[in-house]
């Protein structure tokens, strides 16, 4: 199971890509992971607050992001979040880069240089879970049983968990084509992304031996 993944993480992404129709799932698993709030609040939205439950955290935060912007601060943000992407993979770099640039959503402090640096440490950030919970098998509204292993529905098994059928339409549903994944990974701004695609794959693989082995 991918590091950081938790139930609470699962119920707050899942409840958010709802209350935001648009949202990928597994940018706002990314999202979370990159703040590092609590469970009730992994967002930070009004720091120090609790919510009381990961799912009320998800419609406080959609709220806070749309109801209560009059200002429009976060309006790139809902903008990537309600454009129709060809595949899964460019909705996870359009949203996470939009979340990681928003100018008025204050991921680092201090200088120009460090600010920059800052950002694009919390974009890769976003975009490393993002991609190792895709290939570990997470899927919305997963649970997780008492020994960690990640449990879907029966139609929506996710990641090679689910066989060969279902890792080939996990697959392709996440990365469009075969063509748009290599336009992907070879893209110049994508470079430390590949990395991280890198490790998802070996924590499938390494996941797949132990299950033969066993």
């Amino acid at each position: 199971m991918a590091d950081n993944t938790t139930q609470a993480t699962i119920d707050f992404a899942s409840r958010l890509s709802k209350d935001l129709p648009g949202l990928d799932f597994y940018t706002a698993l990314g999202w979370e992971a990159a703040e590092g709030g609590p469970p009730d609040n992994p967002l930070n939205v009004r720091p120090g607050t609790h919510y009381g439950s990961p799912t009320a955290a998800a419609d406080e935060t959609a709220h806070f992001l749309t109801d209560e912007d009059k200002a429009g601060f976060y309006a790139d943000i809902r903008k990537a979040i309600a454009t129709k992407y060809p595949s899964e993979d460019k909705a996870i770099v359009a949203q996470s880069k939009a979340i990681a640039y928003n100018p008025h959503f204050n991921v680092i402090q201090g200088s120009p240089a460090q600010i920059q640096t800052g950002r694009a440490q919390y974009l890769q950030n976003i975009d490393s879970r993002a991609l190792v919970a895709l290939y570990d098998g997470v899927q919305p509204n997963s649970k997780i049983d008492a020994q960690g292993n990640i449990k879907n529905p029966p139609d929506n098994p996710g990641g090679l968990i689910g066989g060969i059928a279902g890792a080939a339409d996990g697959v392709s549903g996440a990365l469009g084509s075969i063509g748009n994944a290599f336009d992907w990974l070879t893209s110049g701004e994508n470079w430390y992304r590949i990395a991280f695609f890198a490790v998802g794959l070996g924590l499938v693989g390494l996941g797949a031996y132990k299950a033969v082995a066993n």
